[in-house]
């Protein structure tokens, strides 16, 4: 009869550290900080920021798509994002917050070095895509803040 007592205490131990194990890792699927709009006067220099970066593809498409990584990762870490080194990291966090983000900033960061002027198109529109997206969840917190035509809208990079 002791025998039976140990070995449902036993069973008791491991189904509690199984439960303990689920919460563990449920709780690092949860974003480890919290996001929050960056300041509403930041709204439209990111808007001609973005049209300047569209416009430097044209002589510059390499450039561009540097700038405009380094746009959004600032807009990020305006957002209270952490600071980054890796692409993948930041995917990790993008995540928490929306698939598609995370998608976009996924896809425009696989650039290769040796990669066409029609690649570096694509992950520019994605990043720029993704600014934009920035952009307008801006205008609508701040509902007061001019809704220019955001460059990245609806219109394509000339490639």
């Amino acid at each position: 009869m002791q025998t039976w007592i140990w070995v449902i205490l036993v069973v008791a131990v491991i189904a509690v550290l199984l439960g303990l194990a689920m919460v563990g890792v449920r709780s690092r699927r949860r974003a480890p900080f919290e996001t929050r709009m960056f300041p509403a006067n930041y709204v439209e220099p990111y808007a001609r920021r973005i049209e300047e970066i569209e416009r430097m593809f044209v002589d510059q498409p390499r450039g561009a798509v540097a700038a405009a990584k380094l746009l959004v990762d600032d807009m990020l870490t305006r957002q209270g994002y952490p600071v980054r080194m890796s692409p993948e990291e930041r995917v990790r966090d993008l995540r928490h917050f929306g698939k598609e983000r995370a998608g976009r900033y996924r896809t425009a960061s696989a650039l290769k070095d040796d990669a066409t002027t029609e690649h570096m198109r694509r992950a520019l529109q994605h990043y720029l895509g993704l600014a934009g997206d920035m952009l307008s969840d801006a205008r609508k917190e701040y509902k007061d803040v001019p809704a220019a035509e955001d460059a990245s809208q609806g219109r394509e990079i000339a490639g």
